[in-house]
């Protein structure tokens, strides 16, 4: 019988109790080795994460999981396409045969469904004559699936269920797609159920009123942050990168385009701060999420050319182990995994390791925190 290596993508931003849940749930069957791939220390919404991503490492493996792998920083504040596409490939490396994912379809037929139905040309013009009419992408996708019968399914961990199963038939992994129906509040749902709420809710909250909603460990984590207003400074950086380069030079960063170019030049100028431009600048067709990402691809000098679906990833950085995990990855063999930083650095060598170290330097601007080098050993 094959043994069961069982690989989650996730951002811990924090690590709530319905992470917990999930944790508690994969254990239940007992795999061999459970695995995370996490965003660092940007998350896909284009923000900084709450705590830092040792931090966030180390909670996982003290709540069960035994390896912990970040998710490069020029995927992990992508749209979903490519967070997916990526976080995938890192688990197809490291052996995983499931993904276990957490949706709010618990119907993974209904899944592949709406994957064939996208691939349809009558699928692909609809949505395009959605988008004409200055709907944005996502909420084109909703209005398509509700003509074909798919209400409320258009939603934050679906659309990355969705990502994640192209990605595996796209390349015909060895990967089972596993979905675990979402418990309590959605994604972005500022209410709680029970003990349950979600990790922007919980984000949004002093950090006495959250107890009952994360475990102890992420309790005592959450509170040594020293909390620092990162969106005026992100928006600084921003608005002096924008002034200081040609337009043909901001619109070959990742996914900027003439009419977003067109739209922050419209309204960064009298613009009063970040929340004054954000709320300016977002329509129908733009979302802060999108913009947020735009800055920090900017800032960080991700370059369209830099991200492409087919590319192959190049290294995987642990940054946290147990017994188990340590002694699984060096079973594995796998010449693409490094436990320290500097290995990376010498035996890596393109762009991609500068839009890395341009990272560190930044969150280090923000949060006034060095980067760790090595990975994080837990007992």
């Amino acid at each position: 019988m094959e043994e069961k290596i069982v690989g989650v993508v996730a951002e811990f931003n924090p690590f709530h109790n319905g992470h917990k849940y999930q944790i508690d749930e994969i254990s239940k069957q007992r795999p061999r080795i459970k695995i995370a791939v996490i965003s660092g220390n940007f998350v896909q919404r284009g923000e900084v994460s709450i705590i830092n991503k040792f931090m966030k490492a180390e909670l996982a493996i003290l709540e069960g999981y035994d390896i912990v792998v970040e998710l490069p920083v020029y995927y992990s504040i992508q749209n979903a396409d490519v967070f997916g596409e990526f976080s995938v490939k890192i688990l197809n490396e490291l052996g995983c045969n499931i993904q276990v994912f957490g949706v709010e379809e618990e119907n993974t037929e209904k899944l592949y469904s709406i994957i064939r139905l996208q691939n349809k040309r009558e699928y692909l013009d609809k949505l395009k004559n959605y988008v004409k009419m200055g709907n944005s992408y996502i909420k084109s996708h909703e209005m398509v699936l509700a003509e074909y019968g798919y209400r409320d399914v258009y939603k934050s961990n679906n659309i990355l269920a969705l990502s994640y199963i192209r990605t595996i038939e796209r390349n015909s992994f060895n990967i089972r797609p596993y979905g675990i129906k979402r418990v309590g509040s959605g994604y972005n749902e500022e209410v709680s159920y029970g003990n349950i709420a979600s990790a922007t809710m919980i984000r949004s909250k002093e950090i006495n009123e959250v107890s009952n909603f994360v475990p102890k460990n992420t309790f005592y984590m959450l509170s040594k942050r020293v909390y620092r207003n990162h969106e005026e400074k992100i928006f600084e950086w921003f608005k002096y990168l924008f002034n200081v380069k040609t337009k043909n030079e901001l619109i070959k960063v990742y996914d900027f385009n003439d009419s977003m170019y067109n739209r922050v030049n419209k309204y960064i100028k009298d613009a009063t701060d970040y929340y004054d431009f954000v709320n300016k600048f977002k329509s129908r067709n733009f979302s802060i999420n999108r913009l947020r990402r735009i800055m920090l691809n900017l800032i960080l000098y991700i370059d369209s050319e830099d991200i492409k679906l087919y590319d192959e990833i190049k290294y995987i950085r642990v940054l946290s182990v147990n017994e188990k995990g340590a002694k699984y990855i060096k079973e594995l063999n796998n010449p693409k995994v490094f436990v320290n930083w500097k290995d990376i650095e010498k035996n890596i060598t393109n762009k991609l390791i500068k839009i890395e170290k341009n990272a560190f330097a930044f969150y280090e601007i923000l949060t006034k925190e060095k980067e760790i080098l090595n990975l994080k050993y837990i007992k």
